[in-house]
């Protein structure tokens, strides 16, 4: 099973930061959780009111969110979502670059992210970093996140 309402959550502090949830004190630290899921229709309601989410934000994490599994959203609304569409397919570039770069014989495999993002112009603005690394393990949107099939 997905954890569509765990990754709604996620978004839902992403894109309203402490105005999305609660904080909580432990000693000398500070953490913000998402707020209880019994509030999150209304705080989702009044961010929208005060022009902080967009429709489709809104949409987006409302129905991941939801309370009942039936109704939350799947990979198919995520692939839909104009906050996501832009992203998901340049990460879809890269998981193709990667998979290509698998299908070599194992000696000859050498993947970084700088290797693919140098070749499409996008700067790392952290040169002194060593690229970082990915495994050998060949994977697709769908076998990251399924498809909409399922979507409990």
């Amino acid at each position: 099973a997905r954890d569509w309402y765990g990754l709604g959550c996620c978004l839902l502090l992403m894109l309203l930061g402490e105005g999305g949830g609660r904080k909580l004190y432990a000693s000398t630290r500070v953490v913000l959780l998402p707020a209880k899921q019994e509030q999150i229709p209304e705080l989702l309601e009044r961010a929208k009111a005060e022009n902080r989410l967009d429709e489709d934000s809104f949409q987006l994490l409302a129905s991941l969110t939801s309370e009942t599994v039936e109704e939350r959203s799947d990979s198919q609304a995520l692939r839909g979502s104009a906050l996501l569409r832009d992203s998901l397919e340049e990460l879809e570039d890269i998981v193709a670059a990667f998979n290509e770069q698998q299908s070599r014989p194992q000696s000859t495999r050498s993947f970084t992210l700088q290797s693919f993002v140098s070749s499409r112009a996008v700067s790392d603005a952290s040169e002194d970093k060593p690229p970082r690394s990915w495994s050998s393990r060949t994977m697709s949107f769908e076998s990251l996140f399924g498809n909409s099939g399922n979507s409990s």
